[in-house]
């Protein structure tokens, strides 16, 4: 989904946790936005890592978060329970890096257009 149009307001509100996934993928699917792969992923498919967020209020150590006593025990990535998730995810982020490095707009932007197969 392009960006710009992730963050309007008729593209849905993120929830209350602040999990934005289900809620704006049936309103972008409700305001027919389209969706397109990740040319570094189309090979294959992503497995969800799972607590990132909460990863990310640990290693702040957030503790005004309300979530962060739940974090402290909580943080590590559960990758769905698939074997060999972990493994493969960190092969995606290393051709994720190769594309994009140094990530930012302009090179995450011209690694999302490119076509799958191209490098």
């Amino acid at each position: 989904m392009d960006p710009a149009v992730a963050w309007q307001e008729q593209a849905g509100p993120f929830a209350a946790g602040g999990d934005p996934s289900l809620g704006l993928l049936a309103s972008a699917a409700r305001l027919g936005i389209p969706m397109a792969p990740f040319p570094f992923a189309a090979a294959g498919h992503v497995i969800h890592r799972g607590r990132g967020s909460l990863a990310a209020v640990y290693a702040a150590r957030d503790r005004s978060h309300p979530s962060y006593e739940w974090a402290e025990d909580h943080h590590a990535p559960h990758f769905a329970g698939v074997p060999g998730a972990d493994r493969r995810y960190h092969a995606l982020l290393r051709r994720f890096r190769q594309q994009t490095a140094p990530l930012t707009g302009t090179t995450l932007a011209t690694a999302c257009q490119r076509a799958p197969g191209r490098q």
